[in-house]
């Protein structure tokens, strides 16, 4: 069941004005046999309706009034992943169909945050490695501060995060339409992070870097980002040595924005290519043990 709703049972307790206190005993709705224990906490619960009962044509029974006890239990979406909560009842489930549906949501959630989320983190690897190996070329000392690898695997422990949190809630919910509406909500959460992010960029594109050396660097505005591709941002090949950027035309190195870069991978050692694999086996089996441990873990309570 969905966080937040709750496995209800109703009690129906038959009860005689004429009998004083006797009544018949109590009977639960599901079929389900309480104990004398479980009894006597539903009747000390208070009376959620009754339905007075019709007195018998012939007059050998005397109306009375049944009386509706509602007895709750918080139930986590953990705790009911593919329904092993009803499915401890005889003939109970999930039907096939709202099962199918569950997955096609995960599916759609998983899919949606690789070509998001993933592929963000693949990039900057593979943008590491370039980087690694293009600034020596121009004069400037390698980065050798491999902490700063914790920047792509928070966003990916993020990433997988929501993919686990998005899948055990969907495959909890009881209607489909429950599990389509979590599966956007988690569809948008995966995509906040766009929002603010291109506002930023644009003004950090558009912001140019003050008390620079006009004698070093000219006195044109260099901006803290170069956002779009533009020619003149680059020296030319003839001087491709002093120029980080280069031209489309150009068939060497280099960066054609800060976001977009000219190379041949096989150039230069790709330290980070096993690291993808990795994390694109991991982040497609996070999901799946997530799923499964809520299955055998509450499912054997």
């Amino acid at each position: 069941m969905p966080t937040g709703t709750f496995a209800a049972a109703t009690l129906a307790h038959q009860c005689l004005p004429s009998e004083g206190s006797d009544c018949t005993p109590p009977s639960f709705s599901s079929g389900t046999t309480l104990s004398s224990a479980a009894l006597e906490v539903c009747i000390g619960l208070d009376v959620a309706f009754s339905l007075p009962l019709p007195r018998a044509t012939d007059g050998s029974s005397t109306a009375g009034a049944v009386e509706f006890r509602r007895l709750e239990r918080e139930t986590f979406f953990y705790e009911n992943v593919f329904g092993v909560l009803a499915r401890r009842q005889p003939g109970q489930g999930l039907p096939f169909v709202l099962t199918l549906l569950q997955l096609v949501c995960c599916v759609w959630v998983v899919v949606h945050v690789y070509f998001v989320d993933f592929a963000a983190v693949e990039r900057l690897l593979r943008f590491r490695d370039f980087n690694t190996w293009f600034k020596p070329l121009k004069g400037e000392k390698g980065d050798s501060k491999w902490w700063v690898i914790a920047i792509p695997l928070i966003q990916f422990g993020l990433g997988s995060s929501i993919v686990a949190v998005s899948c055990c809630i969907t495959c909890a919910c009881t209607s489909g339409f429950d599990a389509v509406m979590n599966s956007l909500a988690f569809t948008f959460i995966s995509t906040v992070a766009e929002v603010f992010n291109q506002p930023l960029l644009s003004y950090y594109a558009r912001l140019p870097i003050a008390n620079l050396d006009p004698e070093m660097y000219g006195t044109e505005p260099i901006y803290y980002l170069v956002a779009s591709y533009d020619a003149n941002n680059s020296y030319g090949i003839e001087k491709w040595a002093r120029s980080w950027y280069v031209r489309q035309e150009d068939a060497v190195a280099g960066l054609l924005t800060d976001f977009e870069i000219r190379h041949c991978p096989d150039d230069y050692p790709q330290h980070s290519r096993k690291l993808i694999e990795v994390l694109r086996v991991l982040f497609f089996c996070v999901p799946i043990l997530a799923l499964a441990a809520c299955c055998v873990i509450f499912g054997a309570d």
